[in-house]
């Protein structure tokens, strides 16, 4: 017996969508479609970040002055009442901040 190849890939367009059919999954009738909440505000929509390139010259800075044995990573940023950026960074298990301007001048770097 011979199969033609339209008829070959008809009968597995066919199983495929009936597989892919069985899968599926229905809903009740009784559950509104759009029955979930909307998210509330989160953290980040509260104020102006540092821009990337100034949160890893803060962090490349503090690994320096601070002497890190271990990585050290930005984890959050806001932008000061005096126009300079203050960068909260994670260095060796404890937290440092770090000034900077947007021009890239570092004013100070401590440990919190």
């Amino acid at each position: 017996m011979t199969v033609s190849r339209g008829a070959a890939l008809a009968v597995l367009a066919c199983g495929l969508g009936g597989a892919l059919g069985a899968c599926q999954s229905s809903r009740p009738a009784d559950v509104p479609v759009a029955s979930v909440e909307p998210p509330a505000a989160s953290v980040r929509q509260s104020g102006t970040t540092a821009p990337a390139d100034l949160q890893l010259l803060c962090a490349s800075q503090a690994a320096s002055e601070l002497g890190a044995a271990g990585e050290v990573l930005p984890v959050a940023s806001t932008l000061t009442p005096s126009g300079a950026y203050a960068v909260e960074l994670s260095v060796d298990g404890g937290r440092a901040t770090c000034l900077v301007r947007e021009d890239g001048t570092v004013e100070e770097i401590a440990r919190a």
